[in-house]
């Protein structure tokens, strides 16, 4: 399978929950305005 050249970024986890069983293949997770000690509570 080839995947497409263009890609969505999202900035929570629940975007990918929502998405992938529209059909999209990749996704990239880039969360960057979040303290390290609230992105390990919220996504365990």
């Amino acid at each position: 399978m080839k995947l497409d050249p263009f890609y969505l970024i999202v900035d929570g986890a629940e975007w990918i929950a929502r998405l992938v069983p529209l059909g999209v293949k990749l996704v990239q997770l880039r969360i960057k305005d979040r303290r390290e000690t609230e992105l390990s509570q919220t996504y365990k």
